[in-house]
């Protein structure tokens, strides 16, 4: 790959200027390369790499914001200003730094930043011909360039993913190029982290030995990663378009492309077993916290319940009071396995919209320690039914109906094996109602924020004035001079005010219409 370094963004430059200023500033302390130069330092800074994006991808209190914008969680809680991204009439973004709900757009780029930037000190000291060594001498040169490649490839489709625009550069150095801008679409960074992904998965299929020990607590063979690589590049790939017709617009062979890297991706779960100071699958987390009185800190928004009603009378808004919702008739049985029926409202207040209240709360995934940075506690870094999902929507998007239905009725797969449900007609309409219902029910919370988001936004399913992407946070614009910008809003409903032309609030034409 000719492909050398690909910055994020000047903030991974400023984090990489303020490690070498501080032989200048301490003459104690080592600059960044020659700490790199320490046994073993090099294997822990790819370690980091990757458990840093892994945690960004997976994410924390700020991915709750992005599942509020899909309608999973519902929140009237200030805290982080959660409420803020959950209220209907949907708000506009806040792009201030004074904002209590900054982290929201802010650690998302910051924590791929930092990422890229660990990949980059790899991938620079391999080419320069120096091997990577851990503390006992033991080459660890291919593991760790397989390392930096996926960390590169996920902070760079994500950042494509998430937010409206980066910076692409290549060349042979760290040097800090010149520009003035953040000039590159998300579809260019997503594109450019696919690339890594490739070449993560090349590098892997061409080692003599494989060994992907970076995260504690995860044992993945060659041929697992390799699939988990595939799947996440499928993942990165049909989350691109802001819309609908953008979706279209992408043409078979996109997403043709991304039924083949769905297809090579996992056909059984990975699971990720917690060990102490590792990934911390921080979003789910915060999405199964019960209280004391059986309700859910941020619990299940009604759109969950609503999609699974098999009366058609389940409201998409909470009544007003003194009404209490019964628990919802259904044919998926795996509903009453994934969450929970209380009459309980813990922290909804009625005073901060009604409309936002449910009677759901998560069951899968919990534990006794009702947390899971605990050791021992299990989350999934990918689920098996996502892959199918994957495929099923690049076979719609690309023209075959039959074969999408084929996929989701297959006896197999959990919509049938555990839901018992009937099967899809091969319709458009109904196809993508049922990977909408899929990805509410099954995906969730679990595998970081983005899947069931970018699912809405190229479904024209979020509400409308949601923020269909993120911009770029005011203190990465004041790096290169310019002013803080934002989307959403229920005004903004169907604008294109983006760099790149594409549609930056949701049109009113969601999953219901906006209050």
């Amino acid at each position: 790959m000719n492909k050398i370094i690909t910055f994020l963004a000047l903030s991974t430059l400023m984090l990489a200027s303020c490690k070498r200023d501080l032989q200048f500033e301490d003459p104690n302390k080592l600059t960044y390369e020659e700490y790199l130069k320490l046994p073993g330092a090099a294997v822990k800074v790819g370690s980091g790499a990757v458990i840093g994006v892994m945690n960004t991808v997976l994410n924390g209190a700020t991915g709750v914001h992005v599942l509020c914008m899909a309608d999973q969680i519902t929140a009237t809680n200030r805290y982080l200003e959660f409420w803020d991204f959950a209220q209907e009439p949907r708000l506009a973004i806040k792009n201030a730094d004074t904002y209590g709900g900054y982290g929201a757009i802010a650690d998302y780029w910051a924590g791929f930043a930092q990422a890229n930037l660990d990949a980059n000190a790899i991938l620079l000291q391999i080419r320069a011909g120096e091997p990577i060594k851990d503390a006992n001498g033991v080459d660890r040169t291919s593991d760790s360039k397989i390392a930096a490649y996926f960390a590169k490839g996920l902070a760079n489709g994500y950042l494509g993913a998430l937010y409206d625009r980066g910076v692409v550069v290549n060349g042979a150095s760290a040097d800090v190029p010149t520009f003035s801008d953040y000039p590159d679409s998300y579809k260019k960074m997503v594109e450019n982290g696919v690339a890594y992904m490739d070449s993560a998965i090349s590098a892997a299929n061409a080692a003599a030995t494989f060994n992907f020990n970076f995260i504690p607590g995860l044992t993945i063979n060659k041929t697992q990663f390799v699939a988990w690589c595939n799947g996440m590049a499928a993942r990165m790939m049909a989350s691109v378009p802001r819309d609908n017709a953008e979706a279209v617009a992408l043409g078979a062979s996109w997403w043709n492309k991304v039924y083949d890297y769905a297809n090579a991706g996992l056909s059984t779960d990975l699971i990720y077993s917690y060990a102490n100071e590792s990934v911390y699958p921080g979003t789910l987390d915060w999405a199964i916290y019960l209280l004391g009185d059986g309700a859910g800190y941020l619990p299940v928004d009604i759109k969950v319940p609503h999609l699974v009603d098999r009366t058609g009378n389940y409201p998409n808004y909470y009544p007003a009071a003194p009404t209490v919702l019964a628990p919802v008739q259904t044919d998926d049985a795996r509903f009453s396995v994934y969450f929970g029926y209380t009459p309980n409202f813990g922290f909804l207040r009625a005073d901060r919209n009604r409309g936002l209240f449910t009677n759901y709360k998560r069951n899968r995934w919990d534990n006794p320690d009702n947390f899971l940075a605990v050791p021992g506690a299990i989350s999934p870094f990918w689920q098996a039914e996502e892959t199918t999902l994957l495929k099923a929507e690049a076979k719609l998007m690309a023209g075959d109906a039959a074969a999408a239905a084929a996929l989701l009725n297959s006896p197999s797969y959990s919509r049938k094996a555990l839901g018992n449900l009937p099967n899809v007609a091969a319709n458009a309409a109904d196809l993508k109602k049922a990977l909408h219902w899929e990805y509410a029910v099954c995906i969730d919370a679990a595998s970081g924020p983005l899947p069931p988001f970018a699912f809405m936004r190229r479904h024209n399913l979020l509400i409308g004035g949601t923020a269909t992407e993120l911009p770029v946070p005011l203190q990465q614009m004041k790096v290169v001079g310019g002013n803080a910008y934002t989307f959403g809003g229920k005004a903004n409903a169907g604008a294109k005010e983006g760099k790149f032309n594409e549609v930056t609030t949701a049109a009113n034409v969601g999953w219901k219409l906006s209050q």
